[in-house]
C-alpha cells in the first residue's frame, strides 16, 4: 500500500540480515542463508547492484549439497543481474562490460535444473558400471570389450571432475568485485590525471575480477587506492584501473 515504507522496511531487513551474518558462531550454510535473505530483501527494494553483492557472497558460502538454498540464490542472482542491466542508459556498453561468464552461467542453469548430488550419483554410477564391465571381462573372458568399459569409466570420472571443478570455481576465493558507482570511468593507468578514461563507463552492478592493487601508504591511506581489474568472464580482456572507492568486494 505504501511503496516508500515497503522499500525502507526491506532495506532495514537487509541490514539486519547482514549484521546477523557477521556472527562468528554461525556455520557457512547459516551465513549463506542470511546473506541470501539480505540480497533478496534488497532486490525487493530495487537496490539491484547491492543485491548482487550479497547474493554473490551467499553463493560463495553455500555448500554444494545445500541445493535448495543454492537454487534460490542463483535464481535471484539472475534476476538481480538482469534488473541491473535493464536500468542502464547505454545498453550496448552494459552488454560489453557486464556480460556473464558462459561456463559459469551454464553451470548455474545446470544447478537449478539438476542438483549437484544427482550429477555426482550419476558419475558414480558410470564409474561403477565401467569398472564392473571391465572386471567381468577379465573374470569371464566375455562381455563388452575393454574399450567400452574404459570409456564408461572415463565419462563418469569426467562428469565428477567437471562438477567439482566448476563448483570450486564458482565458490573459490578469487577476489571478485562489483562496481557500485554508476558513473565510474575506467582508466588506462592508475592516475586521475595521467590515466586516460576509456570510452565505455563501468555502470552500477558491473562485475570485475581484481588483478592488482595499488596501495595508498604514500598518501597516508593504509588501503588500496586503485585496483587493476578485468571484466568477469572475459580472461582475454585488457586490464583497466578503477578507484578502490568505486567498488565493493565480494566476501
Amino acid at each position: 500500500m505504501n511503496p516508500v515504507a515497503s522499500r525502507d522496511a526491506a532495506i532495514r531487513a537487509a541490514h539486519a540480515f547482514r549484521t546477523a551474518a557477521l556472527s562468528d558462531d554461525l556455520g557457512r550454510t547459516q551465513r549463506a542463508r542470511l546473506l541470501y535473505n539480505a540480497g533478496a530483501s534488497l532486490l525487493l527494494a530495487g537496490e539491484h547492484s547491492q543485491a548482487i553483492v550479497y547474493l554473490r557472497s551467499a553463493e560463495r558460502l553455500a555448500p554444494m549439497w545445500a541445493w535448495d538454498l543454492r537454487k534460490d540464490i542463483l535464481t535471484n542472482l539472475t534476476i538481480a543481474r538482469s534488473a541491473a542491466r535493464s536500468h542502464l542508459s547505454d545498453r550496448q556498453s552494459a552488454r560489453e562490460i557486464s556480460r556473464a561468464d558462459p561456463e559459469r552461467e551454464l553451470f548455474h542453469h545446470l544447478l537449478i535444473v539438476v542438483p549437484p548430488v544427482a550429477w555426482l550419483v550419476a558419475a558414480g554410477a558410470l564409474v561403477a558400471a565401467g569398472t564392473t564391465l571391465g572386471l567381468a571381462r577379465l573374470a569371464f573372458k566375455r562381455g563388452p570389450g575393454h574399450v567400452l568399459s574404459a570409456s564408461v569409466t572415463l565419462i563418469g570420472v569426467v562428469v565428477a571432475a567437471g562438477v567439482f571443478g566448476l563448483a570450486s570455481d564458482v565458490t573459490s576465493q578469487k577476489p571478485h568485485a562489483v562496481v557500485m558507482i554508476a558513473d565510474t570511468l575506467p582508466r588506462t593507468v592508475p592516475d586521475e590525471v595521467l590515466g586516460e578514461p576509456l570510452s565505455t563507463r563501468c555502470p552500477m552492478g558491473t562485475e570485475v575480477v581484481v588483478l592488482e592493487t595499488l596501495g595508498g601508504a604514500e598518501r597516508g591511506n593504509s588501503g588500496p587506492v586503485w585496483l587493476g581489474v578485468r571484466r568477469l568472464g572475459d580472461p582475454a580482456a585488457a586490464r583497466f584501473w578503477l578507484p578502490a572507492s568505486a567498488i565493493e568486494m565480494i566476501e
